[in-house]
């Protein structure tokens, strides 16, 4: 059997996708904070009858039976619709070109505002992404996050890496991701050991699609911001984006506001000949919950799926602070060959 001569070679393996696009975000145990203010239960939405827009994808697996997910659910989530139809097909005539920048300003003010308002909040993760070329498993995730200072965690919840768990402060704890091990992370470490690398890793940053400091909504608030500027000054470096209105999608009981970009060849690094993004936008918190980008092929090679939203809360230092969250166990060595 072939071991790696240090552990920096098996932590880039484990640190996969510290997301940009929203990972973001939960408590480590029993005895961490969990909000006692959902949300609201939906209204009724009095609305036109929603564009059926359903994008070919891998179904989702559920939270395990029996697992003590550290978030509670704002509303119930629909049963995964297998049904199929071409990606991104809009059933319903487009709107008027001039109406449909002025809903597309409307989304990203309202949720701009909204996210304004607060500081902190904890919401459940579903992503699938593909890094190196191979399409990874979904994974489930808890995630909380704190605008100052900039603050993120996460903990898997699902099948996939249950246990791990993965903390950073921007400027805190010597600016390192701070990793608790899941079983099986690194051959001859126990699950719960901890290991610490810089952000800037070449290690991290290869094995995954987004850093870790681009992580959360308000991220995701911000590229869409970035992109209908640039639209409305007629630049198309970013691409294009039209409004979609009201989607039915499975991930959701209620419709979301959606719209479509079309990202033109070289405008990403991550998508060399083009491709097309989905996002979706929450009518009750206004904030984007679902992005779903596709390559030039139509294949999917980001899914971001943010639901059980909690806000406001009130977490504070000890919700980050890796010592008090895993009882104090120092992080081992780990070599680093970034430069």
């Amino acid at each position: 059997m072939r071991y790696y001569k240090d552990v920096s070679d098996w932590v880039g393996y484990l640190l996969i996708g510290l997301l940009g696009f929203g990972c973001a975000s939960g408590p480590s145990s029993s005895n961490d904070y969990v909000p006692e203010h959902p949300l609201p239960e939906r209204p009724p939405i009095n609305a036109p009858t929603a564009v059926d827009l359903r994008i070919p994808g891998k179904a989702a697996e559920p939270t395990p039976a029996g697992s003590d997910a550290p978030v509670k659910q704002a509303s119930a989530q629909a049963p995964a619709d297998e049904s199929s139809g071409p990606p991104l097909k809009v059933e319903a005539p487009p709107s008027p070109p001039g109406d449909s920048i002025a809903k597309l300003r409307s989304l990203y003010r309202e949720a701009a505002e909204r996210y304004a308002a607060i500081d902190s909040y904890i919401v459940r993760l579903r992503r699938r992404e593909q890094v190196n070329g191979k399409d990874n498993p979904e994974e489930i995730l808890c995630v909380k996050f704190r605008k100052q200072p900039w603050s993120v965690y996460f903990k898997w919840l699902g099948k996939e890496a249950t246990g791990r768990e993965v903390v950073y402060v921007k400027g805190q704890y010597e600016d390192k991701i701070h990793t608790l091990l899941a079983a099986g992370d690194m051959p001859l470490m126990p699950a719960g050991k901890r290991v610490a690398l810089p952000p800037d890793s070449l290690l991290v940053r290869s094995s995954s699609r987004h850093s870790i400091q681009e992580a959360g909504i308000g991220m995701l608030i911000e590229h869409f911001g970035r992109l209908l500027e640039a639209v409305q000054k007629g630049e198309n470096q970013l691409g294009t984006v039209k409004y979609l209105g009201l989607l039915k999608r499975p991930e959701f009981d209620a419709p979301c506001e959606g719209a479509e970009q079309e990202i033109p060849a070289g405008s990403e690094s991550l998508l060399p000949r083009g491709g097309r993004r989905l996002w979706a936008f929450d009518t009750i918190t206004k904030f984007p919950v679902l992005i779903i980008t596709q390559d030039h092929t139509g294949h999917e090679v980001e899914y971001y799926c943010y639901d059980r939203l909690q806000f406001p809360v009130q977490l504070d230092s000890d919700d980050f602070n890796p010592d008090k969250l895993w009882n104090q166990k120092k992080p081992s060595a780990a070599k680093s060959n970034s430069p």
